[in-house]
Formats: C-alpha cells, sequence, structure tokens
C-alpha cells in the first residue's frame, strides 16, 4: 500500500470513526515511518551532486560556508574564510585583463604573480623560470579551493560569470 493509499484510508477511518485512539495511534505512527523514509529518498535526490553555500561579510574577510552531502549522510558545512583584500585583487585583476572572457588558469597565474606566492607548503614551485605550473597550483587543493570560492562569491554578487573554468565580465 502506498503512502498515499495509507494515508486516505487513515481519513476514511477516522470519518467513520472506526478506529480506537490507540488504533489511530499506530496507525499515524506506521505513517510517520513511511513519510520519513519517503523525504529521505527526496532529500538525497534532490542534493544528489549538488552544494549550496552561504556567504557572511566582515569589514576585513567573507567567510563561505559551503554546504556538501555524501551518501546517506546529512549535509556537512565547510567553512573557508577569504580576505576581503584577496577578494578586491582578484575584482581587480579580472577587470584589468579580463577583455571579455579569461581561463581561470591565467587567472590564477595573476594572482600568484600579484601575490608574490611562488611555492605551494609542500614545497612545490608555483612558477618555474617565469612559468606558471597549473599543474602544482591545482594540487594545492586548499588554494584551488579558496580560489574557486572567491570566484564563485564574485559571481554570486553579479560581478562575473564564472562557469566551466572561464570567467567573463558583468556589464
Amino acid at each position: 500500500m502506498t503512502f498515499e493509499n495509507k494515508l486516505r484510508a487513515l481519513v476514511r477511518f477516522a470519518q467513520r470513526r472506526d478506529l480506537t485512539t490507540r488504533e489511530m495511534l499506530e496507525y499515524l505512527k506506521e505513517l510517520l515511518l513511511e513519510y520519513n523514509k519517503i523525504k529521505k529518498r527526496m532529500d538525497y535526490e534532490s542534493w544528489q551532486g549538488k552544494s549550496t553555500f552561504e556567504i557572511e561579510r566582515f569589514p576585513d574577510k567573507v567567510i563561505v560556508t559551503k554546504y556538501q552531502k555524501k551518501k546517506g549522510c546529512e549535509p556537512r558545512p565547510n567553512y573557508t574564510e577569504i580576505a576581503v583584500i584577496d577578494l578586491n585583487l582578484l575584482s581587480y585583476l579580472i577587470n584589468k585583463f579580463c577583455v571579455d572572457k579569461i581561463k581561470s588558469k591565467e587567472l590564477a597565474e595573476l594572482f600568484c604573480k600579484y601575490r608574490k606566492i611562488k611555492k605551494t607548503p609542500k614545497g612545490k614551485h608555483i612558477f618555474y623560470d617565469d612559468n606558471f605550473i597549473w599543474d602544482n597550483f591545482f594540487s594545492w587543493r586548499k588554494m584551488h579551493n579558496k580560489f574557486t570560492i572567491m570566484l564563485n562569491v564574485l559571481s554570486k554578487d553579479g560581478h562575473i560569470k564564472y562557469s566551466g573554468g572561464i570567467v567573463s565580465v558583468v556589464r
């Protein structure tokens, strides 16, 4: 019997007063269990492959709370703190160097140059001579994630469009 059919039967029983209070409570418990099973399945299907984030703004920093859900688990918050100076620098670089569109790889290179980031915490070089080593930046997960979250913040604010590694300015 489906959830809807069980609910309709309960309404009929209640209208006819065919159930005692105890029977009604048992029936309601069964319905609640069935509802919870359906809701968990719906929640999982609606979250599958998705995440959301919230932005808290302070004078000197922005805290981004990103909610991620793994199969069978509750959504888990991940917090990323971003200095307003870094967001402003990224916005400046986009406005200065982006004519129409720019790849996020190129922005990452410019960002690292302006911030004078030369090595990852593990000692991998970000630049070799004057050439940007994207793989080393990309493998520095903390910085790469922070960089993409900064792009997402600017995108959510309506300053840019960021999708598929391409950034374009909203004019």
